[in-house]
Formats: structure tokens, C-alpha cells, sequence
């Protein structure tokens, strides 16, 4: 329900002159495009993020997020990787940010360089979930077996009803529905929902 009202509220923007905008703006732009891709409408999203980068090169956490779309899908991960550049340089330590550049190297089979990314994200953001599945991935494609079901246990931990995870654990041997006990009451539904963003 949130875009048409991002829709609306960006034609107003029509009535202002340049230099009497909301200070907002930059921002409306980021929600709006953000919700076109949590609602599934990802070309929408990426016009809308490429608009706003193309006036507002600075925006770092347009910069960020359309890399970090690119990257999830493993599409367009050269420009991905100039835009987290661009980020990381605006906010180096940016665990969100190290996790995007993390997560593009993955995707383009650097693994060894990814879990350094990955690592330094982590050190700054210990109980994220995303991060920590994403370091598992890059630590059970380096074959380290072992350290990858201990960090998506971690990620499972934090986020029990990550189904994605929650399949990974189960290929690699691990007992889900007694993991799940450790942080949910008894009785709790069991059932994995549907894996939220980063």
C-alpha cells in the first residue's frame, strides 16, 4: 500500500522549485525504491535507484542497496561492485555495507576475499543474521564444513524463521526442529516463514 503513495508524493515533487524541496527528498526516493523491490517489482526498483544515483551521487544508501539487489539476484555484479565501492567510500565501516561487497565477491567466486569482507562485517555486527548465514555460504563453498554450520546455526539463532537456512542446516546433518526449541517456547509454531532482507 506504501508505493502509490511514494508514487503520488514523488509527482508533488513537480510543484517545488529545485532549491525549495523537502530536505526528505532523498529519502522518500530510497523507501520508494525499496518498496518496489520488497513487493517483487525489481526493474521498478532499479529505475527508481538509478534515478535518485543519477542526481544525488552521494547517496549511500541507494548506492548500497541497489548493489546489494544486483548481488541476491547475481546480476550486474560489475557495476554492483563500482556502486558498494562508491559506498564503502562514503562509510567505510559499514557492516551493511562490507556485507555487500562480501556477498558480490561470493557471487563472483572470489571466496577467499569475500570472507574477509564478510569477517570485518561480522566483527562490527555480531548478531546479524544475514551476515552470518552469508560467511557460512562462503566458508562451506571454501569446503570448511564445520565453521559453515556454525555460523548458519547463528544466523538460525537469530532468525529462526529463515526457511533458506533452516534447509542448509538440514543438508549439513543438523537437527532444525530441535535447534528451533532452543529459541522458541514449547508449542511455538514451527513452521519457517518466508526469509526477510538486509
Amino acid at each position: 500500500r506504501a508505493i502509490p503513495e511514494f508514487k503520488n508524493a514523488v509527482k508533488c515533487l513537480g510543484a517545488f522549485k529545485e532549491d525549495e524541496r523537502p530536505a526528505a527528498i532523498p529519502m522518500l526516493y530510497y523507501w520508494y525504491g525499496m518498496s518496489l523491490e520488497r513487493s517483487g517489482r525489481f526493474d521498478e526498483a532499479v529505475r527508481v535507484f538509478e534515478q535518485q544515483i543519477a542526481v544525488l551521487p552521494e547517496m549511500h544508501e541507494s548506492l548500497n542497496y541497489l548493489a546489494y539487489m544486483w548481488a541476491d539476484k547475481g546480476t550486474n555484479l560489475v557495476q554492483a561492485r563500482q556502486y558498494v565501492d562508491r559506498a564503502l567510500k562514503l562509510e567505510p565501516d559499514n557492516p551493511a555495507y562490507l556485507d555487500t561487497l562480501g556477498w558480490i565477491l561470493f557471487r563472483q567466486g572470489d571466496f577467499v576475499q569475500a570472507e574477509i569482507y564478510l569477517r570485518r562485517a561480522l566483527n562490527l555486527m555480531r548478531d546479524d543474521p544475514t551476515i552470518n548465514e552469508h560467511l557460512g555460504d562462503v566458508l562451506h563453498a571454501l569446503k570448511r564444513e564445520d565453521a559453515a554450520v556454525k555460523y548458519w546455526r547463528k544466523s538460525f539463532l537469530l532468525r529462526p524463521d529463515n526457511a533458506v537456512v533452516a534447509d542448509k542446516l538440514a543438508k549439513a546433518g543438523v537437527d532444525v526442529i530441535k535447534l528451533r526449541r532452543k529459541v522458541r517456547p514449547a508449542g511455538a509454531n514451527d513452521t519457517p516463514g518466508k526469509k526477510s532482507d538486509s
